[in-house]
């Protein structure tokens, strides 16, 4: 779900309003119009290592052409990164981006296409005069894919924000930035995830072998259960 067309203070408001409180970090990360690589430095206190999971020309969408003000099949370059904590490995942002090729020098193509860089150290490499309009703001369940890229459960929620970077008036960057509602927070929390479980038949009703009603059953990925719990000052319970 996501909020657009409004300004960052209104649609971050209507976000807290439907998944709860969103920590002075978390707001920052999804409203900040700078960049994205030196705000986890400082926040981290850490240097921040890029890890390319894809990066290929493809032709541009009619969406992506829509979003980049360009013709359907035009040449992006689709780029998919993990930003990391270096040291420890953390994977911190998840980003797809797309790029026209047309609107690139050279030397920052092959920066963009060749070289794990973040997008804001080449664009201050190239001394690229830029501004980032910010389109979308809005969370989303995490499938397997992203559980796998941030070690979190499926379905956990992760929030998720979109935006250009414009140069000379026109659209050079689409980006896509998703992180999970969990990480950056202020207070802590635990989650807990139950599986499914088919129950089959009972291992022994007399307690000849030293426990009764032991039961036979296989565990189900879906449906299930996640939980999410954290320090208040009252009793307090959500849900469906």
């Amino acid at each position: 779900m996501k909020s657009p067309h409004k300004c960052p203070i209104q649609r971050i408001s209507e976000l807290e309003s439907i998944v709860g409180r969103l920590s002075p970090v978390q707001k920052m990360l999804l409203g900040t119009d700078g960049s994205v690589t030196s705000l986890l430095e400082i926040l981290t206190g850490s240097p921040i290592e890029i890890e390319t999971l894809a990066q290929e020309i493809i032709p541009a969408s009619q969406a992506v052409a829509k979003e980049l003000n360009l013709n359907p099949g035009e040449d992006v370059n689709y780029r998919v990164v993990k930003l990391k904590k270096a040291g420890t490995g953390e994977t911190l942002i998840y980003a797809v981006s797309h790029t026209p090729l047309k609107r690139l020098e050279d030397s920052f193509r092959d920066d963009l296409t060749r070289a794990d860089i973040p997008i804001g150290v080449i664009l201050k490499k190239h001394k690229i005069e830029s501004r980032r309009e910010i389109n979308s703001a809005g969370f989303l369940q995490a499938d397997r894919k992203l559980g796998q890229i941030f070690n979190i459960f499926p379905k956990e929620l992760v929030l998720q924000r979109n935006y250009k970077i414009i140069r000379q008036g026109e659209p050079l960057i689409a980006i896509e930035e998703t992180f999970p509602y969990n990480s950056f927070q202020d207070a802590n929390r635990v989650v807990i995830e139950t599986p499914a479980r088919i129950h089959l038949t009972l291992t022994d009703l007399t307690g000849t072998s030293g426990r009764v009603d032991g039961g036979v059953g296989i565990t189900l990925d879906e449906p299930g259960i996640l939980l999410e719990a954290e320090r208040s000052n009252e009793l307090l319970v959500e849900g469906e």
